[in-house]
């Protein structure tokens, strides 16, 4: 029996390798400017020595970028070796590795039959720290890719210890085992295309909800159980009333994805569960934004896809996404962009919500009342929109002048007090 569940365990981490090497292969065009300054960190770290792995130089990846050709399956598969030393390493250097959450994950090393009666002597083993570093690295480098550490310490410098122990609290608010478990189990004739296409889909929701909770709970990422506690539930009643909440653009995105994964060969249901995943980080924003400002979540939940809908924020979440990128630059950019937009939305969502009606929120009152009161920022707003739409080609320094005005306009925006 043990020696079955063993079996069990190493064939399901080969598995789960194949598939991220199959995945980063997939797209390994897109991602070429990411592996190359990846390689290049790796380099500059001493932690890969290319020529000895018979990785191509600087000239060859340029040529290979101007042919429109990424990494092999054969490269990736050796930066994916070289990606869970580094992160172990580090894990091992910078990480205490004492939470009581990683109990969890160091009784998951270990056959089930072994958990329950040999959990004392599994904390005093000697070699702790290094079953627990290895099962992160695993894990994070497994489920989202060999770039996921290096992108979130670019994006926004963070360090190995706060980007394991937010992807462990974004894992599991977000049940991403779960869906992990939607795309292995999909049925054996929906195409490879599609089951990669899903899976970039959860990789992405899972890394913007990581970077989410390093960029606004940093000093609270230890307790990785109080932080699930905090918004699994929510997240989960949210989910089940997505359909009903998203409105205009997102509602007709939402429908247009279901309808193409039902054409794919997935059930009804299994599409609806995979459409939400594109429009469940919002969630993470309306939950904060209503217990930090003891807000109705219902409120604030419609109020949110409300505003992204009334001043063209889905459209122009849509438009940034477009934006080709070409250089790391380019996709740091992108991601301030869209950061400050989702800011935007959020912030102005309670600006709204702080008018009253016999002490009752009233969405729609209040959305009216407070285009009432700030004509100007309706007519401005307006005009940039307009001016964006007529524009040919739209590039990502005309967003960021857009969404720069847009803080300004919504910092001098007025609290409309609202009463029958």
């Amino acid at each position: 029996m043990i020696n079955d569940e063993i079996a069990k365990l190493v064939l399901y981490d080969n598995y789960c390798q194949t598939r991220t090497i199959s995945l980063a292969a997939m797209h390994a065009q897109q991602e070429l400017e990411f592996h190359r300054r990846y390689i290049q960190e790796l380099e500059r770290h001493g932690k890969l020595d290319r020529a000895l792995e018979f990785l191509p130089d600087e000239k060859a990846l340029l040529e290979r970028k101007a042919m429109g050709k990424g990494l092999t399956s054969p490269e990736i598969a050796v930066l994916l070796a070289y990606t869970k030393m580094w992160v172990k390493a580090e894990l091992l250097e910078k990480h205490s590795l004492e939470e009581d959450y990683l109990q969890r994950v160091l009784e998951s090393a270990f056959p089930k039959p072994l958990r329950g009666r040999f959990s004392k002597f599994m904390q005093q083993h000697s070699l702790r720290r290094e079953i627990i570093a290895t099962k992160i690295s695993n894990a994070m480098v497994n489920d989202m890719g060999i770039t996921f550490v290096f992108r979130l310490k670019t994006e926004i410098g963070a360090d190995i210890a706060s980007i394991a122990r937010a992807y462990a609290i974004a894992h599991h608010v977000f049940g991403f085992s779960e869906l992990l478990g939607i795309a292995e189990n999909l049925n054996d004739d929906v195409a490879p295309v599609v089951r990669y296409a899903i899976m970039r889909q959860f990789n992405r929701l899972i890394r913007r909800a990581t970077r989410w909770f390093i960029y606004n709970y940093k000093d609270q990422l230890t307790d990785i159980l109080g932080m699930v506690d905090r918004f699994k539930q929510s997240i989960i009643t949210l989910n089940k009333k997505l359909p009903n909440l998203l409105i205009g653009e997102e509602r007709e995105h939402w429908e247009r994805n279901i309808q193409g994964l039902v054409e794919a060969g997935i059930s009804e249901d299994v599409a609806k569960r995979i459409a939400n995943v594109d429009h469940e980080y919002a969630l993470l924003d309306i939950i904060d934004a209503a217990k930090k400002n003891n807000l109705a979540l219902q409120d604030v939940a419609e109020l949110y896809f409300m505003v992204g809908e009334r001043f063209g924020f889905t459209w122009l979440r849509s438009q940034i996404m477009k934006i080709t990128i070409e250089t790391l630059w380019d996709n740091l950019a992108r991601v301030i962009l869209l950061d400050d937009l989702d800011t935007q939305q959020r912030h102005l969502t309670v600006i709204i919500l702080q008018c009253v009606i016999d002490k009752q929120g009233n969405n729609e009152m209040c959305l009216e009342q407070w285009e009432i009161d700030n004509q100007d920022f309706i007519r401005r707003w307006e005009q940039f929109l307009a001016d964006l739409r007529s524009t040919g080609e739209l590039k990502l320094m005309m967003f960021s002048v857009v969404i720069r005005e847009l803080v300004s306009m919504v910092n001098a925006s007025k609290i409309s007090k609202v009463t029958n």
